[in-house]
Formats: structure tokens, C-alpha cells, sequence
């Protein structure tokens, strides 16, 4: 996993959250990323009580703030997800997404 990112304004992209938000492979999740690394179903976002939670469904794992996590992880305000190359912050009531150079992103 790259931990070393030079993240450009332009490529980022916003998702508001609107109840349960899923991040992976698979081209049914609301935030598609394509890099093969990336599991078919890699995290979702959920509400959790009055605020937001992550849940790690990936067998490759994932980083908040670059450091591992246990599979369920409660959001704060400005929290950065690094999946495989993408980078993802976490505000309340939106992701922003960073796409890689060489990657892709749809929704």
C-alpha cells in the first residue's frame, strides 16, 4: 500500500452519505474502485447511532489516519481511509475521494 500521496485538488470527487455507503470492486457498490487490489465489497459506511462507523469487509485491509484498525471503526470529522491507492476523507455527510493517477474511479 502506497502511504506516500501527492493529492491533487482536481482529482478528487464527492459522495454525500445517505445511509449505507459501499466502497469497492464491485461495479453494484455506490463508490467503485477499480484497481484489482481492492476487494469486490472493501468497506462500508454506515450510520451508527449519531454518527457514522466503517466496517472493513476486505481481505487486504485498510488504513484510517495510517494506522490499521479492528474491523469496525467509529468516523471523526476529517478521518483519512487509505484503500490500496485511494485515498478518502471522511466528513460529516460526505466522502471525498482521491483517485489514483492510474486508477479509476465511477460511482
Amino acid at each position: 500500500m502506497n502511504t506516500n500521496f501527492n493529492a491533487r485538488l482536481d482529482r478528487f470527487e464527492t459522495f454525500p452519505l445517505e445511509g449505507e455507503t459501499t466502497l469497492g470492486r464491485d461495479p453494484r457498490c455506490t463508490i467503485v474502485l477499480t484497481d484489482p487490489r481492492v476487494s469486490r465489497v472493501h468497506a462500508i459506511v454506515e450510520p451508527s447511532g449519531d454518527g457514522w462507523k466503517l466496517v472493513d469487509r476486505s481481505s487486504n485491509g485498510m488504513l484510517i489516519n495510517g494506522e490499521t484498525f479492528p474491523r469496525v471503526a467509529r468516523l471523526r470529522p476529517n478521518d483519512r481511509i487509505q484503500i490500496q491507492d485511494y485515498l478518502v476523507f471522511f466528513r460529516p455527510g460526505f466522502l471525498l475521494v482521491h483517485r489514483p493517477e492510474e486508477g479509476r474511479l465511477s460511482a
